[in-house]
């Protein structure tokens, strides 16, 4: 999924979301699948930590790296943006941070 686009009057070109930080969250993003699995079949302790905690870990640190790089994207229009190219986030993106979000809400919820 891309992160970010930026149309031209030669066309779109897109940010896919396994470059730059997105290879970042993709790690994290298996990580948690990884831990809700173990959480869920009973292992509760990995490396001597609960995968509870483990997995909320995770979850903050996909939900930074994507609001970062939102914010970024957001803020950041003039060095993306002109008359001649426009920057538009990806849904990519949103993805990212909304998996983070739920997985955090998730992380605090009793079973």
């Amino acid at each position: 999924m891309p992160w970010a686009s930026v149309a031209t009057a030669f066309g779109t070109i897109s940010i896919a979301g396994t470059e730059g930080d997105g290879k970042i969250t993709l790690a994290i993003g298996l990580a948690m699948v990884l831990l809700s699995v173990l959480e869920l079949t009973g292992n509760v302790l990995v490396v001597g930590l609960p995968t509870r905690v483990l997995g909320l870990i995770a979850a903050f640190g996909a939900a930074g790296v994507g609001g970062y790089d939102l914010v970024n994207v957001s803020n950041n229009p003039s060095s993306a943006s002109s008359e001649f190219a426009r920057a538009s986030i990806g849904v990519g993106l949103y993805a990212v941070v909304g998996g983070g979000v739920i997985a955090i809400v998730g992380g605090f919820m009793n079973r």
